[in-house]
Protein backbone atom coordinates (compact mmCIF):
# COMPACT_ATOMS: atom_id res chain seq x y z
CA UNK A 1 0.00 0.00 0.00
CA UNK A 2 1.65 3.53 -0.93
CA UNK A 3 1.81 6.26 1.22
CA UNK A 4 -0.35 8.33 -0.17
CA UNK A 5 -3.53 5.86 0.35
CA UNK A 6 -2.63 5.68 4.11
CA UNK A 7 -2.53 9.48 4.41
CA UNK A 8 -5.44 9.35 2.52
CA UNK A 9 -7.47 6.92 5.02
CA UNK A 10 -6.28 8.61 7.77
CA UNK A 11 -7.40 11.99 6.39
CA UNK A 12 -11.19 10.24 6.19
CA UNK A 13 -11.26 9.40 9.51
CA UNK A 14 -10.27 12.32 10.70
CA UNK A 15 -13.06 13.92 8.86
CA UNK A 16 -15.69 11.30 10.02
CA UNK A 17 -14.59 12.05 13.70
CA UNK A 18 -14.28 15.83 13.02
CA UNK A 19 -18.26 15.74 11.64
CA UNK A 20 -19.03 13.08 14.82
CA UNK A 21 -17.88 15.40 17.52
CA UNK A 22 -18.25 19.32 16.28
CA UNK A 23 -14.93 20.24 16.21
CA UNK A 24 -10.91 19.74 15.28
CA UNK A 25 -9.44 20.17 19.15
CA UNK A 26 -11.96 16.34 19.77
CA UNK A 27 -10.50 14.86 16.53
CA UNK A 28 -6.98 15.57 17.83
CA UNK A 29 -7.37 14.46 21.34
CA UNK A 30 -9.45 11.31 19.85
CA UNK A 31 -6.73 10.36 18.00
CA UNK A 32 -3.64 12.03 20.48
CA UNK A 33 -2.41 14.28 17.73
CA UNK A 34 -1.85 17.77 17.50
CA UNK A 35 -4.98 19.92 16.60
CA UNK A 36 -2.70 22.22 13.83
CA UNK A 37 -2.03 18.63 12.19
CA UNK A 38 -5.39 17.35 12.00
CA UNK A 39 -6.30 21.16 10.34
CA UNK A 40 -3.72 20.29 7.61
CA UNK A 41 -4.61 16.61 6.71
CA UNK A 42 -8.05 17.77 6.52
CA UNK A 43 -7.39 20.89 4.05
CA UNK A 44 -4.97 18.64 1.98
CA UNK A 45 -8.42 16.75 1.73
CA UNK A 46 -10.15 19.48 0.79
CA UNK A 47 -7.76 20.10 -2.47
CA UNK A 48 -7.74 15.93 -3.42
CA UNK A 49 -11.72 16.41 -3.55
CA UNK A 50 -11.33 19.39 -5.10
CA UNK A 51 -13.96 21.67 -2.55
CA UNK A 52 -14.11 22.08 1.25
CA UNK A 53 -16.10 19.36 3.23
CA UNK A 54 -16.40 20.91 6.28
CA UNK A 55 -16.96 24.91 7.17
CA UNK A 56 -15.27 26.27 10.37
CA UNK A 57 -15.93 29.22 13.08
CA UNK A 58 -14.71 29.50 16.48
CA UNK A 59 -17.65 27.53 17.25
CA UNK A 60 -16.27 24.22 15.65
CA UNK A 61 -16.86 22.77 12.23
CA UNK A 62 -19.77 21.01 10.51
CA UNK A 63 -20.24 19.63 7.10
CA UNK A 64 -20.86 21.64 3.88
CA UNK A 65 -23.22 19.92 1.48
CA UNK A 66 -20.66 18.23 -0.62
CA UNK A 67 -19.36 16.91 3.20
CA UNK A 68 -22.99 15.59 4.53
CA UNK A 69 -22.96 12.98 1.11
CA UNK A 70 -19.06 11.95 1.61
CA UNK A 71 -19.28 11.46 4.97
CA UNK A 72 -22.00 8.88 4.27
CA UNK A 73 -19.74 7.23 1.77
CA UNK A 74 -16.57 7.15 4.14
CA UNK A 75 -18.08 5.85 7.04
CA UNK A 76 -19.68 3.24 5.26
CA UNK A 77 -15.86 2.52 3.66
CA UNK A 78 -13.92 3.32 7.18
CA UNK A 79 -16.30 0.39 8.38
CA UNK A 80 -15.21 -1.96 5.97
CA UNK A 81 -11.81 -1.41 6.44
CA UNK A 82 -12.20 -1.56 9.67
CA UNK A 83 -13.93 -5.11 9.91
CA UNK A 84 -11.13 -6.81 7.66
CA UNK A 85 -8.68 -5.43 10.13
CA UNK A 86 -11.09 -6.85 13.55
CA UNK A 87 -11.36 -9.96 11.30
CA UNK A 88 -7.72 -10.52 10.59
CA UNK A 89 -6.73 -9.43 14.46
CA UNK A 90 -9.42 -12.23 16.07
CA UNK A 91 -8.10 -14.30 14.40
CA UNK A 92 -4.83 -14.71 16.81
CA UNK A 93 -6.44 -13.16 19.46
CA UNK A 94 -9.86 -12.99 21.67
CA UNK A 95 -11.38 -9.39 21.29
CA UNK A 96 -13.09 -8.14 23.97
CA UNK A 97 -15.69 -5.71 21.90
CA UNK A 98 -16.29 -2.54 24.30
CA UNK A 99 -18.61 0.47 23.78
CA UNK A 100 -17.60 3.65 25.17
CA UNK A 101 -19.71 7.14 25.16
CA UNK A 102 -17.70 9.65 22.49
CA UNK A 103 -16.76 12.01 25.55
CA UNK A 104 -14.53 8.74 27.30
CA UNK A 105 -13.35 7.22 24.41
CA UNK A 106 -9.60 9.21 24.56
CA UNK A 107 -9.79 7.79 28.41
CA UNK A 108 -10.79 4.25 27.79
CA UNK A 109 -8.91 3.96 25.11
CA UNK A 110 -5.55 4.85 26.78
CA UNK A 111 -6.37 2.27 29.55
CA UNK A 112 -7.61 -0.35 27.24
CA UNK A 113 -3.70 -0.15 24.98
CA UNK A 114 -2.63 -0.56 28.61
CA UNK A 115 -4.16 -3.51 29.68
CA UNK A 116 -3.50 -4.82 26.37
CA UNK A 117 0.24 -4.59 27.36
CA UNK A 118 0.04 -6.01 30.15
CA UNK A 119 -1.20 -9.10 28.93
CA UNK A 120 2.03 -10.94 28.13
CA UNK A 121 1.31 -14.39 26.53
CA UNK A 122 -2.28 -14.17 26.24
CA UNK A 123 -3.83 -14.14 23.28
CA UNK A 124 -6.52 -10.95 24.06
CA UNK A 125 -6.82 -7.46 22.80
CA UNK A 126 -9.68 -4.72 23.75
CA UNK A 127 -11.46 -3.00 20.97
CA UNK A 128 -13.01 0.13 21.97
CA UNK A 129 -15.57 1.53 19.67
CA UNK A 130 -16.98 5.01 20.58
CA UNK A 131 -20.43 5.75 20.24
CA UNK A 132 -22.70 8.74 20.55
CA UNK A 133 -26.15 6.95 20.72
CA UNK A 134 -26.77 3.37 20.51
CA UNK A 135 -30.19 1.38 20.59
CA UNK A 136 -30.70 -1.54 22.96
CA UNK A 137 -29.85 -4.20 20.17
CA UNK A 138 -26.88 -2.79 19.63
CA UNK A 139 -25.54 -2.81 23.28
CA UNK A 140 -25.55 -6.92 23.66
CA UNK A 141 -23.70 -7.42 20.93
CA UNK A 142 -20.89 -6.15 22.80
CA UNK A 143 -18.94 -7.73 26.07
CA UNK A 144 -18.36 -4.57 27.56
CA UNK A 145 -20.26 -1.56 28.07
CA UNK A 146 -20.01 1.96 29.35
CA UNK A 147 -22.55 4.28 29.78
CA UNK A 148 -23.32 8.21 31.56
CA UNK A 149 -26.23 8.47 33.37
CA UNK A 150 -29.47 5.95 32.75
CA UNK A 151 -28.91 2.48 32.11
CA UNK A 152 -30.12 0.73 28.71
CA UNK A 153 -33.06 -1.68 29.39
CA UNK A 154 -31.08 -4.70 27.93
CA UNK A 155 -30.43 -7.75 30.00
CA UNK A 156 -26.61 -7.36 31.62
CA UNK A 157 -24.78 -7.27 34.21
CA UNK A 158 -24.27 -3.72 35.60
CA UNK A 159 -22.29 -1.81 37.96
CA UNK A 160 -21.47 1.92 38.56
CA UNK A 161 -17.98 2.70 37.59
CA UNK A 162 -18.56 5.79 39.40
CA UNK A 163 -18.94 9.95 38.78
CA UNK A 164 -17.79 12.68 36.28
CA UNK A 165 -16.57 16.19 38.82
CA UNK A 166 -17.98 18.70 36.42
CA UNK A 167 -16.45 22.48 37.25
CA UNK A 168 -17.69 25.98 36.12
CA UNK A 169 -14.26 26.86 34.73
CA UNK A 170 -12.79 29.94 32.69
CA UNK A 171 -9.11 30.97 31.30
CA UNK A 172 -7.20 32.88 33.87
CA UNK A 173 -6.17 35.60 31.40
CA UNK A 174 -9.91 36.09 31.24
CA UNK A 175 -10.45 36.08 35.17
CA UNK A 176 -8.00 39.25 35.01
CA UNK A 177 -10.53 41.79 34.59
CA UNK A 178 -13.46 39.38 35.97
CA UNK A 179 -15.29 40.45 39.04
CA UNK A 180 -14.20 37.83 41.33
CA UNK A 181 -17.32 34.71 41.76
CA UNK A 182 -17.99 33.97 45.06
CA UNK A 183 -20.96 31.84 44.92
CA UNK A 184 -22.76 30.36 41.85
CA UNK A 185 -25.36 33.08 42.21
CA UNK A 186 -22.69 35.37 40.85
CA UNK A 187 -22.51 33.56 37.58
CA UNK A 188 -26.08 34.93 36.46
CA UNK A 189 -25.75 37.62 33.91
CA UNK A 190 -22.31 36.27 33.39
CA UNK A 191 -20.89 35.33 29.90
CA UNK A 192 -21.66 31.98 30.06
CA UNK A 193 -20.31 28.57 27.63
CA UNK A 194 -22.32 26.03 27.92
CA UNK A 195 -24.21 23.09 25.78
CA UNK A 196 -27.75 24.21 26.33
CA UNK A 197 -30.12 26.76 28.90
CA UNK A 198 -31.74 25.69 31.39
CA UNK A 199 -32.10 25.21 35.03
CA UNK A 200 -28.36 24.03 36.51
CA UNK A 201 -28.15 22.45 39.77
CA UNK A 202 -24.64 23.11 41.90
CA UNK A 203 -23.60 21.24 44.70
CA UNK A 204 -21.80 22.60 47.93
CA UNK A 205 -19.90 21.16 50.47
CA UNK A 206 -22.87 21.64 52.79
CA UNK A 207 -25.62 23.05 50.80
CA UNK A 208 -26.93 23.22 46.85
CA UNK A 209 -28.93 25.76 44.63
CA UNK A 210 -30.06 26.27 41.40
CA UNK A 211 -29.09 28.55 38.92
CA UNK A 212 -30.83 29.35 35.64
CA UNK A 213 -28.04 29.08 32.50
CA UNK A 214 -28.56 31.77 29.55
CA UNK A 215 -25.15 30.98 27.42
CA UNK A 216 -23.86 33.88 25.18
CA UNK A 217 -21.77 30.96 23.62
CA UNK A 218 -23.51 27.55 23.24
CA UNK A 219 -21.14 24.48 22.08
CA UNK A 220 -21.87 20.24 21.74
CA UNK A 221 -20.25 17.86 23.56
CA UNK A 222 -17.27 18.38 26.63
CA UNK A 223 -14.07 18.56 24.44
CA UNK A 224 -16.02 21.53 22.44
CA UNK A 225 -16.78 23.04 25.51
CA UNK A 226 -12.68 22.35 26.69
CA UNK A 227 -12.02 24.73 23.25
CA UNK A 228 -14.15 27.02 23.65
CA UNK A 229 -13.28 28.41 26.94
CA UNK A 230 -9.50 28.26 25.53
CA UNK A 231 -10.33 30.20 22.59
CA UNK A 232 -13.22 32.66 23.77
CA UNK A 233 -13.66 34.33 26.78
CA UNK A 234 -16.46 33.23 29.14
CA UNK A 235 -17.09 30.80 32.06
CA UNK A 236 -17.98 27.33 31.15
CA UNK A 237 -20.17 25.43 32.82
CA UNK A 238 -19.84 21.62 33.24
CA UNK A 239 -16.22 21.06 32.17
CA UNK A 240 -15.17 17.54 32.77
CA UNK A 241 -12.42 18.06 35.12
CA UNK A 242 -10.64 14.96 34.38
CA UNK A 243 -9.95 16.70 30.81
CA UNK A 244 -8.63 19.86 31.93
CA UNK A 245 -6.62 18.47 34.73
CA UNK A 246 -3.22 19.75 32.74
CA UNK A 247 -4.65 23.40 32.13
CA UNK A 248 -5.36 23.68 35.73
CA UNK A 249 -1.60 22.68 36.90
CA UNK A 250 -0.19 24.92 34.46
CA UNK A 251 -2.47 27.84 35.00
CA UNK A 252 -4.26 28.20 31.86
CA UNK A 253 -7.80 27.38 33.41
CA UNK A 254 -9.16 28.56 36.70
CA UNK A 255 -11.26 26.02 38.71
CA UNK A 256 -13.94 29.33 39.86
CA UNK A 257 -16.10 27.60 41.70
CA UNK A 258 -13.94 24.89 43.77
CA UNK A 259 -15.76 24.80 46.95
CA UNK A 260 -19.39 23.77 44.04
CA UNK A 261 -19.88 20.88 41.59
CA UNK A 262 -22.55 20.18 39.22
CA UNK A 263 -24.55 17.50 39.99
CA UNK A 264 -22.74 14.02 40.14
CA UNK A 265 -23.10 12.14 36.53
CA UNK A 266 -22.91 8.82 36.90
CA UNK A 267 -21.07 6.83 34.65
CA UNK A 268 -21.95 2.34 34.43
CA UNK A 269 -19.96 -0.45 33.42
CA UNK A 270 -22.33 -3.58 31.71
CA UNK A 271 -20.82 -6.46 31.05
CA UNK A 272 -22.97 -9.60 28.49
CA UNK A 273 -23.32 -12.75 30.70
CA UNK A 274 -22.76 -14.70 28.41
CA UNK A 275 -19.35 -13.89 26.94
CA UNK A 276 -17.13 -16.34 25.60
CA UNK A 277 -14.10 -14.82 27.27
CA UNK A 278 -15.88 -13.55 30.39
CA UNK A 279 -12.35 -14.23 32.83
CA UNK A 280 -11.14 -11.56 30.36
CA UNK A 281 -14.06 -8.81 30.60
CA UNK A 282 -13.62 -9.26 34.45
CA UNK A 283 -10.30 -8.49 34.50
CA UNK A 284 -10.65 -5.48 32.04
CA UNK A 285 -13.23 -4.21 34.51
CA UNK A 286 -11.25 -4.20 37.49
CA UNK A 287 -8.37 -2.93 35.73
CA UNK A 288 -10.73 0.34 34.18
CA UNK A 289 -11.90 0.69 38.36
CA UNK A 290 -8.47 0.65 39.33
CA UNK A 291 -7.34 3.62 36.77
CA UNK A 292 -10.87 4.98 37.41
CA UNK A 293 -10.19 5.45 40.74
CA UNK A 294 -6.23 6.80 40.32
CA UNK A 295 -7.71 9.70 37.98
CA UNK A 296 -7.64 12.90 38.94
CA UNK A 297 -11.55 14.60 38.37
CA UNK A 298 -13.18 11.12 38.50
CA UNK A 299 -14.98 9.69 41.94
CA UNK A 300 -15.03 6.05 42.24
CA UNK A 301 -17.70 4.14 43.64
CA UNK A 302 -15.10 1.45 44.42
CA UNK A 303 -15.42 1.15 47.97
CA UNK A 304 -18.80 2.12 48.04
CA UNK A 305 -21.89 -0.38 47.54
CA UNK A 306 -22.96 0.93 44.13
CA UNK A 307 -23.63 -1.71 42.47
CA UNK A 308 -26.50 -2.93 40.74
CA UNK A 309 -27.15 -6.11 38.70
CA UNK A 310 -29.82 -6.74 36.45
CA UNK A 311 -31.12 -10.18 36.46
CA UNK A 312 -27.76 -12.00 37.84
CA UNK A 313 -24.73 -12.17 40.10
CA UNK A 314 -22.67 -9.04 41.37
CA UNK A 315 -19.77 -8.68 39.11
Amino acid sequence: MSQSTISTLRQWRYFVKAVDCGSLSGVAEFFRTDVSFVSRELRELDLIIGEPLLERDRRGVKPTWLGIMRYREAKEILKQVDDICSFNRRKNKETIRTAVPLSLAPLFSQWAAAFTATQTGKRCVVDIEPYSSLVPLDVVGFDCYVCEESLPNVRMIAKQLGSLERAVVASSEFLKSEKAIRVPEDLEGRRLIAGRRGRCLMIGKQESCAIWIEPAVRVKGASNLVAAVQTDTGYAVGVPLWQIQNELKAGILTDVLPDWRLALRPVWLLRHPESRNDSDVRSLIYYFEECWAKTSGLLSCRSDSHSLAIGFEDM
